[in-house]
């Protein structure tokens, strides 16, 4: 499971919108539970869009992005010896981008909250890692992604907690996004696509609920008790009512404030034949550090 959440470096930025850092941290997560972070060099960008994508180089041409203007490919390469990696992935998107409230069209708004903005470019792929890590190879298929969320200032104090996520159920792509504020504002997003086709995108219908022994709703500061999962409905309107359990096998991200998980989506229409598929999520809040 790969998910670019602008991991390439358009903007230098932490993992929380709009909280800016002088260098942006690159992370890996290994099968064998140890992880490692790598610090891209800071450089110049020069970034150009054509159609709905992006491309951009670094200064010294250490890493790069392309995509396509239709949004059906993105390419990211590096070669930086310094950090000792070189390679490249590759996203080969199988289902359409979408905004938070319906599909990438013109017109369509990119506001998920009044804090809070997101575009989701590449919502599933058939994603391919080539690199080299220290003379070790990194090679793989499997599911991809790529969005980016952005804030015209910090939103953080703002924020009580979100759950977000994204992951395959056999041959459903689903994408999920529930945000609580301080003031107890609930926003929410559903997206579930098949064949390359949105069966459903809209901001309205959705519940997601944590679960797991002693977990509440809301989640309170200081929790102790251990999150296993998400609970996901969705109201799709005439396509009918659809459920989905993300049960976490392993964690990959423990900041203060901040989790992710990767671990496996089962479910599908209500009444219907359930499906399960690799999937990847998080949550942030309550009590974000940064």
């Amino acid at each position: 499971m790969l998910t670019v959440n602008m991991i390439i470096p358009i903007v230098l930025t932490s993992c929380y919108a709009s909280v800016a850092f002088a260098l942006r941290p690159l992370n890996f997560a290994y099968e064998n539970g140890t992880f490692s972070e790598f610090i891209l060099p800071r450089e110049k960008l020069f970034v150009s869009t054509i159609g709905a994508a992006s491309s951009g180089l670094s200064a010294d041409g250490s890493y790069s992005w392309h995509g396509a203007p239709d949004l059906s490919e993105y390419i990211i390469s590096m070669d930086i010896p310094e950090l000792g990696i070189s390679g490249d992935i590759r996203l080969q998107s199988i289902a359409p981008a979408h905004g938070p409230c319906g599909p990438a069209v013109i017109g369509e708004t990119l506001e998920f909250n009044w804090d809070l903005y997101w575009v989701n470019a590449i919502p599933d792929a058939q994603a391919s890692v080539n690199l080299q890590i220290n003379g070790t190879t990194l090679a793989f298929q499997g599911p991809g992604y790529h969005d980016k969320n952005w804030a015209p200032f910090n939103f953080i104090p703002y924020l009580n907690q979100w759950y977000w996520g994204h992951g395959r159920a056999g041959d459903l792509s689903v994408v999920w996004f529930y945000h609580l504020d301080a003031a107890g504002k609930v926003v929410a997003s559903a997206y579930i696509a098949r064949d390359n086709r949105i069966l459903h995108s809209a901001c309205a219908g959705v519940t997601v609920r944590p679960f797991g022994e002693g977990v509440e709703y809301p989640l309170p500061a200081g929790y102790n008790a251990t999150v296993e999962g998400y609970a996901i409905e969705i109201d799709a309107g005439a396509l009918g009512n659809y459920s989905f359990t993300a049960t976490a096998k392993k964690s990959i991200v423990t900041p203060a404030g901040y989790d992710r998980w990767i671990g496996i989506l089962e479910g599908g229409l209500v009444g219907g034949e359930s499906s399960s598929g690799a999937a990847l999520w998080e949550m942030m809040g309550p009590a974000v550090e940064v």
